[in-house]
């Protein structure tokens, strides 16, 4: 070995040894923020903070010549370990993403999932930003909506869901009563209303109630019923009224018009958990509901039913079927199964093993049992 050769990397570990002294430095300044975070009762992620983090130093090594892109990857890691630092020393909560804004019903979910837990409530505005976060462990769990009693299934949660890393599993599942409320900034007629904010799907599960009551109201659809609530609240106007949670209404201190109103009374959304892995441990006095996403290995007559059929001859009850195209070319679909047992079981295990050979691709998304 040349001592050219030897002395550049002499330098270099001078260098490195620098770089894990300064991360020693950083690392302690993160231990005092916590203390202050904890004294405050501050949120231990700060979303704002982190996103500007980045991009500036993303910023600052394209300036230096650097790769932006991996700067940016590295700093994600320094903030993730930084961020358990921090949970160390505040002692552990578990960190729970919700689908954001807050007074959505997703957050009323992940209320009630976290029933019995310390937890930290952490609003994302994508179901892909928290599932890349259950993925990165920047949160412990993730509650998404997947599935609703009256407008079907969330297709982009599907999506996603197909796309996962195994880091990325379904942990439990919660169905929620959806129950709308038509509110306002204060006590008004309905003749007095000339607009109503919320989620398309909210005004279309209300459309009987706005139809009789409200024929002529103009419907401005917004990006979730939480949002409508708070567009209520910064109005300078005082005729305008919003559909959406109990809670939401709460959360913005607005009046409640008319409880109830959509039209369907049973009316229920679905929401899965999202953890690093599954339901492990199988306890015989519990139900549970295993979910797999397959590939057929090639389109031919029967190749569906030789599946369905590996389920059948077992007994095992198929509560849901759904097709989603690959989005590769036309005809080319991915099917989801939701079945009741645990792929842990003897009986899910052999028809698991069984379908191997119809299908392309078996992803199971995970085990889990309903927690309400």
């Amino acid at each position: 070995m040349s001592k050219e050769l030897q002395e550049l990397r002499k330098q270099i570990d001078k260098v490195d040894e620098q770089i894990i002294t300064l991360l020693g430095e950083r690392i302690k300044l993160v231990e005092e923020i916590a203390k202050i975070k904890e004294k405050y009762k501050l949120s231990t992620v700060d979303k704002s903070r982190e996103i500007e983090v980045l991009e500036k130093n993303e910023n600052l090594a394209e300036n230096a010549g650097l790769g932006g892109a991996f700067i940016r990857e590295l700093w994600e890691k320094i903030m993730e370990y930084s961020v358990s630092r921090e949970d160390l020393l505040r002692g552990k909560r578990s960190r729970t993403a919700f689908l954001g804004p807050r007074g959505t019903f997703t957050e009323e979910a992940a209320h009630k999932f976290s029933l019995n837990l310390p937890s930290e409530f952490i609003p994302v505005n994508t179901i892909d930003g928290i599932i890349r976060g259950v993925e990165r462990r920047r949160f412990d769990y993730g509650v998404i909506p997947i599935e609703n009693s009256v407008e079907g299934s969330v297709t982009a949660t599907l999506d996603l869901l197909a796309e996962a890393g195994e880091d990325a599993k379904i942990c439990a599942e919660i169905i929620l009563p959806v129950i709308h409320f038509l509110v306002a900034k204060e006590k008004i007629e309905n003749e007095e209303i000339a607009e109503i904010y919320s989620h398309p799907h909210a005004l279309a599960q209300c459309r009987s109630f706005i139809t009789k009551n409200l024929p002529h109201i103009k419907l401005v659809d917004t990006y979730s019923t939480a949002d409508a609530a708070k567009k209520v609240t910064t109005s300078e106007e005082i005729n305008i009224a919003a559909i959406c949670s109990k809670s939401a209404a709460q959360l913005y201190n607005l009046t409640i018009l008319a409880e109830s109103i959509q039209d369907l009374k049973i009316n229920a959304t679905r929401f899965a958990i999202l953890a690093n892995q599954d339901e492990e441990t199988i306890n015989s006095n519990e139900t549970y509901k295993t979910s797999i996403v397959l590939y057929l290995l090639e389109n031919r007559p029967g190749a569906l039913h030789a599946v369905l059929k590996e389920f059948a001859t077992r007994q095992i009850d198929l509560t849901r079927i759904e097709s989603r195209p690959t989005k590769k070319t036309m005809g080319d679909y991915l099917f989801y199964f939701d079945f009741i047992g645990h792929r842990k079981d003897p009986v899910v295990k052999e028809a698991l093993e069984g379908i191997k050979k119809y299908v392309g691709e078996l992803k199971i998304l995970g085990s889990f049992k309903r927690v309400l």
